[in-house]
């Protein structure tokens, strides 16, 4: 089976690494929309136009099915594309039904802006240029700073990463609120995956071949995928 993977950036590379490790051995295409990132601070229309346009080039490359690796366009447009396109097509959404209180949700702005009717009792944070820093350098010290500015101190008992972004600067939330659960949809995401098909055990082949629609970050890709499978 092949699979199409949906992100602006890097953050989908933390969906396929949960693929990965889950079992689902299959043959990948990563679509980076990078020429148009970030998808956070965009308006709905136009995230809406960019995630059709994303699915098209995936259904053209042959995949069976597509996972919008991307929290924002999950929340502003999945219901949509769904009923769109003939293939299956999965997202990612914060959850917004598990967790102690108080508690907090981390995202682009988009997605903020989109689930703070449903949010009830979460702190809803925009992060709005983690995005963007991590896609030029995961490993950059102006993480840290950034985090270390915009990061709220609050005794947190759960932080949902509202991006799929942030799980590489995961270490960065579990030391500002080292009490709180951190959670991002991934375990939904794998749910519903694991009902669609069977998961491939053992060794199993994988092939990852990426498309990027600005510059070729390639190399780059392979490193950030690397870093996460290592479990920095």
């Amino acid at each position: 089976m092949k699979i199409g993977i949906f992100d602006s950036g890097i953050g989908g590379l933390t969906v396929l690494e949960r693929l990965l490790k889950e079992g689902f051995s299959q043959s990948y295409i990563y679509l980076c929309d990078n020429k148009n990132s970030p998808f956070g601070n965009k308006k709905i229309e136009e995230i809406k136009d960019l995630v059709s346009k994303g699915v098209k080039t995936l259904i053209s490359k042959g995949v069976d099915l597509v996972v919008l690796a991307c929290n924002t366009a999950s929340v502003t447009c999945l219901s949509e594309v769904k009923t769109k396109f003939s293939i299956p097509v999965f997202g990612i959404t914060p959850p917004l039904s598990e967790g102690e209180k108080p508690r907090a949700i981390f995202s682009t702005s988009a997605t903020a802006k989109a689930i703070e009717k449903k949010a009830v009792d979460w702190d809803i944070i925009p992060l709005s240029f983690l995005a963007s820093l991590l896609d030029f350098d995961f490993s950059s010290r102006e993480i840290f700073s950034y985090l270390d500015k915009n990061l709220p101190k609050e005794n947190y008992k759960t932080v949902v990463l509202g991006c799929t972004h942030f799980p590489f600067a995961k270490s960065i939330f579990k030391d500002k609120y080292p009490q709180a659960k951190i959670l991002d949809g991934g375990d939904i995401l794998i749910q519903n995956l694991s009902l669609f098909f069977d998961k491939i055990r053992g060794n199993p082949l994988v092939e990852i071949e990426f498309i990027f629609t600005g510059e070729d970050k390639t190399e780059y890709s392979f490193s950030a995928l690397k870093f996460l499978l290592e479990g920095q």
